[in-house]
Formats: C-alpha cells, structure tokens, sequence
C-alpha cells in the first residue's frame, strides 16, 4: 500500500469502500437485478461456453464499473452465506 501513488491509492481505497457497503442488505434486489440485466443483455450461457463477456472491456470506465460490480457482488454473496 505504501508504494501506491496518491490517486491509485484513492482509486483503492473507494473500491475498497464501496465493496464494504456492498454488503448492505438494502442493495441486494439491486445486485440481483444488475447482474440478471447483464446476463440477459449479454445471453451468458455457461453450458455454450459464452461466459467471458462479464466485464464490459469497452472503455476504461466501464471496465472499471463492471469489476467493481461483481467485486461487490461477490462480497455480499459471501456476506449472506455467513
């Protein structure tokens, strides 16, 4: 951590942040509802081998958004299994 420039560190530590929130229960129907829209939008279909197209790799932003939604995602996965 010491060795990240100031913006990659502000970069980590929002991410960090919003994973954290991610767990609140009041997201979860939005979670669900997002990652349903993805899946449908983008037809994955783990049987046909159409399951790379999760992050959206069409500019920066977008990347960034399309991790940071399954990282939360999963994090509040986890946190419901608990």
């Amino acid at each position: 951590m010491k060795n990240l420039n100031r913006d990659d560190f502000h970069t980590f530590r929002g991410s960090f942040v919003k994973i954290i929130l991610g767990t609140d229960m009041a997201k979860h129907k939005t979670y669900v509802d997002k990652l349903n829209e993805i899946i449908t939008l983008k037809y994955i279909d783990e049987e046909n081998g159409n399951n790379n197209n999760i992050i959206d790799t069409t500019t920066k932003i977008t990347k960034y958004k399309s991790q940071q939604l399954l990282l939360e995602s999963c994090v509040h996965t986890a946190d419901l299994s608990v």
